[in-house]
């Protein structure tokens, strides 16, 4: 069988081999750690019938080393904030960490950009939809060793990764939310900085 390619796997995988009404999205070479993260989520969204996403928190392993990422206070917020609060990396949405509503997804025509972010893209769309429940529990471990998809120094991936921000904020002012095209320019502007600085490479 060909390869299809990560996204177009997260893709099918949502698509035609989940059956649940929630479904949480697990990288190879990545893993989960706490064994009542699930459940916790569960009770989360039947607790609040408009929480359309639970998050969790996660570690980073680089290299052997491992860290902690930040985590909000909030428990539990409206989805268009927590996107309007994204350059803060502690209200990011954790790909490993995250269980959201497969109904709502497949409705929203999820993992649709060919992208290194299309999980951020997806993710961000949905939460506009409802409201977000944080659980500060750590659900997992991001392994960024060696050639993982989020390792890669090639210009031209980091530059059509931008792509996703129109894509979110199209969604958002559907939505009602304000001042987008402001926060677009700070928001592109900020990821792009970013990328420069941490990942890309100069153009071949």
């Amino acid at each position: 069988s060909s390869n299809i390619g990560r996204v177009a796997n997260y893709r099918n995988t949502l698509y035609s081999v989940a059956t649940g009404d929630w479904v949480l999205n697990l990288d190879g070479d990545d893993y989960l750690l706490d064994p009542s993260f699930i459940s916790a989520a569960i009770e989360s969204v039947r607790s609040s019938p408009n929480i359309v996403m639970v998050c969790g928190n996660m570690l980073i392993k680089r290299d052997e080393v491992v860290s902690t990422c930040e985590f909000p206070e909030e428990q539990i917020m409206p989805g268009v904030v927590a996107v309007k609060k994204y350059r803060e990396s502690k209200y990011q949405f954790h790909h490993l960490s995250t269980m959201y509503s497969r109904p709502l997804a497949i409705s929203l025509n999820f993992y649709s950009m060919d992208v290194l972010s299309a999980d951020w893209e997806s993710l961000c769309r949905l939460a506009i939809q409802g409201d977000v429940c944080y659980l500060d529990m750590v659900a997992g471990v991001w392994c960024l060793d060696g050639g993982n998809a989020s390792s890669v120094e090639s210009w031209k991936i980091w530059h059509d990764n931008l792509y996703i921000w129109p894509s979110i904020f199209l969604a958002m002012k559907a939505y009602g939310a304000r001042d987008i095209r402001i926060k677009q320019a700070m928001f592109v502007s900020h990821f792009a900085m970013q990328g420069l600085s941490w990942r890309w490479s100069l153009p071949e």
